[in-house]
Order: C-alpha cells, then structure tokens, then sequence
C-alpha cells in the first residue's frame, strides 16, 4: 500500500512538473576503497565499498511545457570473472549535514527503495524513488532509480541549498572473493528492456528520451593481508652497563588485516622477555652477560599465526673496571717484624658488583659490607723499602692496580692507645687508661694533648703510671692541666687535657736508668708498666646519654701536640734526643670487647681527614708540613752550622672511650633501695639521704639505685625535680610516669644575700651546696618544710623538702652567713628549674690565669647595668675592651691575645657604681 501511496503522490508531481529535458549519469568507486595492484587500482574485494551515482541536468529551455524534471532509470550490475554475487548494504536513513535526506528503505519484499528529497520552506517540494526488485545478490541484478522535481533542474545533493542540477546516489555493496581470485564488477542501463521488466514496473509514468550513459567496471580483487611490520626496531647495537635494567617499547603496524585480532609480539631468540600484547621488551642483565648479547623479537597477526616479522638487534652490556682508591699514605713506616696495616677502598660504577682482592705480599682482606680490604704486612728482618702491589677484580675480570711502599726501619714506631671501655655506667666515675702497646725505643717524655665532650665527659684529673713510683723507673715529672684553651677558639672540643711527663728534669731528685718502657697487652693486661697514665672521668647522669659512645681522642692544634722524645737506637749515641710525631691516627671502628682486646691494632679504620689545625687527624698538614727540614744550629751552638734533627713520623695514635651502658640493662624507675617495690617510702629515705652524702647513700648497687632515681622521666637520674616527684607518688599525689615528661624550661633567681638565701621561685625541693662548714636554718619562705645537712668534700650540703601533700617553699628558704656555690631545684610538679645565683657582691676575675693564648674574663653583676671592661699592656695602651648591658648574674668575656706578646697584662672592668682593676698572664 505504501508503494500505491507513494505512485499517486508522484503521479500528481508529473502531472504538474512533465518529463526531464535531457539527462546525464556518471557512476564512480572513490580511490579509498582500492588498492594498488601493480600499478592498478582494484576495489578491495571482501570490503565494503559504494558506488556514486550522478545525475544531471543537461540544460533547460525555459519553457514549463518542454522542461521535464522527472527520469526513470533502471541500473543493471553484473560481474566478470570470479565476481559472481554482490552484497547489497543496508545503511538504513542517513541524514547529510545540510538539509538533504538520503536513505535507503526496506520495502519488505526483497526489494529496496532509495529516497531522496530536499527540504523548502518547511515542506517536501520533491520526491525521488530507488526501487530494487528481487536483489538477491546473484549477479545480474538491477535496481532502478526515478525522480521528479521542479522543470529544469533535479535536487542538489552537494550539501549546500543553491541548486546546481546535480543529484547523486550512493550505493553501498560488498563483493566476496577468494584470496587468489579477481574479477570485474560493472554497472549498465536496462531502461525500457521488457525482458528485464516483465511486470512494467520499471517503465511507469515515464517515456523516453533515456538519459546519456556510460557503461562502466571496476576491477576487484582480494587485498593481500600482509605481516604486521616494526616500525621502531632499535639501532643494530644497543649498549648497557651490567646493573643497569634495559627495557624498549616495541610498536608495529598492521597494513591491512583482514582477520580482526590486533598485532602479537614474541621473543624469537636471546635473553629478556616481551609483553605479548603491548610489546615492552625488559631484560635485567648480570655480570656474566657482559659482551654482545644478540637478540630477535617478532611480531604477527591472527592471519599469520606462527609466522613473524623479525627485528634483530645487540645488546651490549658493559663493565666499568673498578679504581682503587689511594690511602691516606702510600709510604708506610714499620719497624723490623713488625705489623702494618693499610685500608683500601674502591670505586665502582655498577651497584652490586663483586670485587676480589689479592696482594702480592701479605694478607688482604675483604670486608663486603663495609666495601674495605685491609691489607696485614708483616715486616721482614732487614730495614729497607718493599713494594707491595695489592689488585681488587670486578665480576666481569676487569681490574685495578695500586702500590705501597712499606719503610721497613730497624727501630719499630709506637703505639700509643687510649683505652675503649665497654659497659660504662652513668654517674660513677669512669677511669681509661693511655698505654704503650708498641714501640723499640727508649722514651724520655711525652706532652700529649686530648679532647673529650664535657656534657657527657665531667674530667676530674690524671693517676700517673707506675714507672713514677717503680723504683726501676722512678720517673720524675708528671703533671696535667684541664680545661685547657688554645688557639683553636670554639673548634676545640668542649673539654681538653694537656699531659706531661719526663723522665728526668734538671733540677730533679731522681736519676731513673731505664728508659724503655714495656708494651701493655690489653688482653692479658701485661705489662702494666706500659700504662702511661689513667684518665677519671666522672660519668654523666643524663640518661639521654644512654648507649651513646662518649669518645675521648687525640687533639692537635700545632706540630708540638701528641709528641715524644726518643732516642733512635740505629743512631748509636744515648744522648740523641728526637721528636716523634704521628705517623697514622686511628678510630677503634669495632663494637665487641674481646675483638677489640685482640686485635685493636688491626680492627680499627685509619682516618683520612683534613689535617688542617686544628685537627683530630695528625700534624702532617699541607703547607705546613712538621717534617720538613728543620734547619740548622745557630752560631755558638757546639754544632754550629749542622743541620738539626727533622721530627719522625713515628707514632701511630689509636682513639677510645666509653660505651655508656644501656638503662635497659639497669634496675626499674623508683625502685631506689631495689628491694622490687618501686615508690615506698624507703625510697624516698635513701633517695634524700643521696642529696646528704652523696654515694654512699647506695649500699646495694651505685650503678642501679641511681637509674632507678630517674623518677620523672625527662632523662636526667639524681635530681631534685626526681625527688619531688618521687615524694608525690608516694603520697598518692601523682601517678608513676610510664614514659618521659616534657621539661618546661623554668627558671630561677637566687639571691646570695650576706645573711641569706631568696629564692623567687615555688619550691618542691631544693638542695645548696655552700662554701665550707657553716651554720645554717630554715628561712621563713620554708616554714613548714623539712631540712637536712651534712659537711662533705669540706663543703656543706642542705635539702630542703617536704613528704605533705601540697607544700612548698618560696621567698627566704634559707638564713645562713655561707657562700653558695651551686644550687638545684624543682617546682612541686616534679619539673627541674635552671637556676640563676645573683651574686650579692660585685666580683671580676679570669681563668685560667696564666693563660695561652685564651682567657675567660668572669664579670658578676648583683644588679642589672651596663658594663665595659678595657685590657692594657704595662705601659697603658688599650689592647683589647668588651661592653653591653646584662641582668643580675655573671657575665662570661673571652679574650683571644693570639696577637699579643707574651707579659702582664691588666684589666679593669666599670659597672655602674662598681669599678675594679686585675691582673693576668699571658704565656706563650
């Protein structure tokens, strides 16, 4: 009915319009649906393709009555060759960008119509029809295509609305073929055949004349699917060093697949692995494939599956040789049979190398984990200089090469150890003893010159060896000076000791014979003759130090630090009388005692820093070298004019220290009297009477009883602010801390009055230590508090505490005539103050004093005020001043005389209403 519906519609239309004035139809297979056959372009078999049909106007007479707008036109399609069926493709209604409609309508019988209209002013103005009767796809087949429109033009289907006579149709098909098969599909006109219309359906409404045609083919023929190709396969050689991952993103076109599926990658031969799908190729070498490394990836399609499209290339992986790096001295001294070491190190471009080390003479050895061979050389009999060449290898066999010389004398060089303790525990003293482990040649002194951290380190004098007292020996002069300030300002260590010793003075009562001074054995501590001197050291409280070393070392600030006199046996003459300076400076790098005990000279690493003073590497500087030349005697000398003896190299230096115990290893917080029962109190009673008597309040254990003082956790054992808090706890005023407090940072003022002590702070506990044996109460700010003294150490000791909850002290804490000399307190929440003395009096001094080249200038102010202190020499020229202005308390000036000559020189200090002049010394 449809069919009837739309004849009557199109009968109107020719009934109005007439028939065509002339007509052309141009058929056309657009290029992108080819492809090219040896020249020929083919339509590409087993595709979709379309057919443009276009038709045309030939021209208009102007007349309504002549010009025709309507054509009836039956196409016939038919093949050659293999073409034998053509697909006809259903592409349902399309709608072009511009007002046109072009579509294509299944009319339910098999057949198709193809309708083409142009929109104007709203309404359908034109209709055109493209019937198929029967298509099956066999070819012969024919569709037929009929139109009527206004006189003189048909529908522009140009996408555009101005019209041009011109009307295309498009005609969408599918020719199958086999792969090896080609053939021709061609279009002609059957218009007006009645064997080709038996119905008449193709010839209604419209007569001749037949438009112009042109009979046309196109050859198909099925495209060829080809392998997919790279189109990134890498240059021929690729290199890579052994440890460095090498990866390439492969890519590949498919030209034209016929079979759907994308491209897939493979490794063909040679090492690594690609991602089928994404084709990321990655191979993580090792040292044994070091060299060329050939290798073939492939790529196919799902039409192609087994065969592949190669890409051959090179790996190349490389090996950087390793370079040993020089020691800090490629000269080594070592007496005749005796032991030398030497640490080597190397450089390495590729991560996880291996390196095997070998020597030509000695031992080496090769610690993987701290990348260092220790080279062990062991000293023929006969003085002389041996060259030993040590050689580390890579995996890949590349090598290095490096050669020291070891000076091999007849006499052997000293050791001189600063011990390493082990298991140190805090707030007893500590004693470290210097010894001799090694060394042929008689002594005649020492001045040695030793750094220390004074936060950790409290140092509290020197115990000279036993060749001071062995009648043997019978040394004559030992003496030491702390708190020692040189030239090196705030680069010296915060503690320094200098020691001296001499075998025999001038004017001395002794006249020791032997010089030789025997070597201590650590291990089996034999001989103790060869302990030099002991250090006591008084070992910090603060727990914060806990498991810290606390190391005490060798320090040097000019080329006379860390020297002896000696007198060269191979020199034959008893009276010659040399310096021996430092040949190699050690730091113990080991952690066990007893590998320590065994083998200190060989388990320690020989430092290579700077040697610029001061410095705690040794005195052999650039630019200032100790072993130079050291001229020759002066006119009048009994050797006038002979050049004087140059100080040897010949003492190796070997640092130590403490290793400060763990508090694991100690006994539970509050647990004072360590009867298992924390916060009693018993406690508290032994804790006070501590403040009393010092150390011998602990019976049971120093070392543990004072841990467990550490009661408020902030990391300081032994305090006030610890007894404060202990007293709270046991009341039931505060619960015992499972983990550190924060300190506050409180501060208080004490005023020294001549009669008194104030203090302007609430006062949990306080304890004051005041200069020498004097009488002493409870002031009235402590009413209510309790008190204890004792005299110790000629000094007296006072607490001040109370066990009711609540109470505290403030104002006048204590009526006395003494001298404070120090002072510690906490507030009632167990938090430790810092505490500030304001002297009662106006005082200068300075310290030390002799000094060199460094003195501290101590000014006390009772009062806030400004301050200037001027230095002049003996004839009254100012050489030096400080001033400024400071609260109550001391204020501390440093005074650096590097530039100043050796003499007396004075110091008056100004201060308000205060004014007064000192003396002081300088040495040099």
């Amino acid at each position: 009915m449809k069919r009837v519906l739309f004849t009557l519609v199109f009968a109107s239309l020719l009934l109005s319009f007439g028939l065509a004035y002339g007509m052309s139809i141009v058929p056309s297979v657009p290029d992108s649906f080819k492809w090219d056959d040896g020249g020929t372009m083919k339509i590409k078999a087993g595709q979709e393709f379309y057919i443009d049909i276009s038709i045309a106007n030939s021209g208009s007479t102007g007349d309504p009555d002549t010009d025709k707008a309507g054509i009836s036109m039956p196409f016939q399609f038919y093949g050659t060759g293999a073409v034998v069926t053509a697909n006809h493709v259903d592409k349902g209604y399309e709608w072009p960008a511009s007002s046109m409609l072009n579509g294509v309508v299944s009319t339910g019988d098999g057949s198709l119509l193809l309708m083409n209209g142009f929109q104007v002013g709203g309404f359908w103005t034109l209709g055109n029809f493209f019937f198929a009767f029967g298509w099956d796809g066999t070819l012969p087949d024919t569709l037929n295509y009929s139109g009527a429109g206004f006189p003189g033009f048909v529908v522009n289907h140009t996408g555009t609305d101005t019209p041009t006579g011109l009307e295309r149709l498009r005609i969408f098909l599918n020719v199958p073929m086999a792969v090896d098969e080609e053939g021709e599909i061609c279009i002609d006109s059957c218009a007006h055949i009645p064997d080709q219309d038996p119905d008449g359906k193709l010839n209604w409404l419209f007569d001749p004349p037949l438009p112009e045609w042109t009979q046309t083919c196109w050859p198909v023929k099925f495209q060829p699917d080809p392998l997919p190709t790279f189109t990134n396969c890498p240059p021929v050689d690729d290199g890579i060093q052994f440890d460095v991952a090498y990866s390439y993103d492969f890519n590949a076109v498919d030209g034209t697949p016929v079979t759907p599926g994308g491209v897939t990658f493979a490794m063909i031969s040679g090492p690594g692995g690609i991602d089928a799908t994404s084709g990321l190729y990655e191979w993580d070498p090792a040292c044994a494939d070091v060299g060329s490394n050939d290798v073939v990836v492939g790529v196919t399609d799902a039409a192609h599956a087994g065969t592949y499209t190669d890409c051959a290339f090179t790996i190349t992986v490389e090996n950087t040789a390793p370079e040993i790096q020089p020691p800090a001295k490629d000269t080594i001294s070592v007496g005749t049979e005796g032991v030398a070491t030497v640490v080597f190190t190397s450089n390495d471009v590729n991560i996880g190398d291996t390196e095997e080390w070998s020597t030509s003479d000695g031992v080496i050895v090769y610690d993987g984990v701290t990348g260092k061979a220790t080279l062990t050389y062991t000293a023929p009999s006969a003085a002389g200089d041996y060259s030993v060449t040590v050689t580390v290898e890579d995996c890949a066999g590349d090598t290095d090469t490096y050669t020291v010389v070891f000076h091999v004398i007849s006499a052997v060089p000293y050791d001189i150890v600063i011990e390493k303790v082990h298991g140190q525990h805090q707030g007893v003293h500590g004693y470290i003893s210097v010894f001799k482990g090694d060394g042929s040649e008689d002594m005649f002194g020492w001045d040695f010159l030793i750094g220390y951290d004074q936060s950790a380190l409290t140092f509290i004098g020197a115990i000279k060896g036993a060749i001071f007292t062995d009648p043997a020996y019978d040394w004559e002069y030992f003496t030491y000076r702390y708190n020692y300030n040189g030239n090196c300002g705030s680069a010296c260590p915060s503690g320094l000791l200098r020691v001296v010793a001499m075998a025999e003075s001038n004017d001395g009562p002794n006249h020791p014979e032997e010089l030789f001074i025997p070597d201590y054995d650590p291990c089996t501590f034999e001989d103790s003759l060869g302990i030099l001197f002991t250090l006591d050291f008084l070992i910090s409280s603060d727990y914060n130090f806990q498991s810290q070393f606390a190391p005490v070392s060798f320090y040097w600030m000019d080329c006379g630090d860390n020297t002896i006199a000696y007198n060269p046996s191979e020199l034959d003459d008893e009276n010659a009388v040399y310096t021996a300076v430092a040949d190699e400076v050690y730091a113990y790098g080991g952690d066990d005692e007893t590998i320590y005990c065994e083998t200190y000279r060989l388990m320690v690493i020989p430092t290579s820093m700077s040697k610029e003073f001061p410095t705690y590497y040794g005195a052999d500087v650039v630019g200032e070298n100790c072993l130079d030349d050291a001229g020759v005697y002066p006119p009048g000398h009994a050797l006038a004019g002979e050049p004087k003896p140059a100080p040897v190299p010949f003492i190796r230096f070997f640092n130590g220290g403490f290793d400060i115990i763990p508090v694991s290893e100690l006994d539970d917080r509050g647990d004072v009297n360590l009867n298992g029962i924390p916060n009693e109190i018993a406690d508290a009673v032994v804790f006070t009477n501590y403040f009393i008597v010092g150390y011998n309040a602990f019976t049971i254990n120093i070392d543990g009883q004072a841990a467990a003082t550490e009661v408020n956790g902030d990391g300081v054992a032994l305090t006030v602010a610890d007894l404060v808090y202990l007293i709270r706890v046991i009341i039931g005023d505060a619960l015992p801390l499972p983990a550190a407090k924060i300190n506050p940072g409180l501060v208080a003022e004490v005023i020294d009055a001549n009669d008194a002590i104030i203090v302007n702070a609430e006062l949990g506990a306080a304890q004051f230590v005041l200069e020498g044996n004097v009488d002493v109460t409870l002031g009235s700010g402590a009413a209510g508090m309790e008190m204890i003294s004792a005299v110790r150490d000629n000094n007296t000791y006072v607490l001040v505490y109370s066990m009711e909850k609540g109470m505290s002290a403030s104002g006048e804490i204590l009526i006395t005539n003494g001298n404070l000399i120090s002072m510690e307190a906490a507030n009632y929440d167990g938090f430790a103050y810092t505490t500030k003395i304001i002297p009662a009096e106006f005082a200068l001094n300075n310290y030390p004093n002799p000094f060199n080249p460094m003195t501290t200038i101590a000014l006390s102010l009772p009062v806030a005020s400004n301050y200037n202190v001027g230095i002049f020499n003996v004839v009254g020229q100012k050489v030096g001043e400080f001033s400024g202005h400071s609260e109550a308390g001391t204020v501390n000036l440093v005074w650096d005389a590097s530039n100043q000559a050796s003499g007396i020189y004075f110091y008056k200090a100004e201060a308000g209403k205060y004014s007064v002049t000192k003396k002081m010394v300088l040495i040099k």
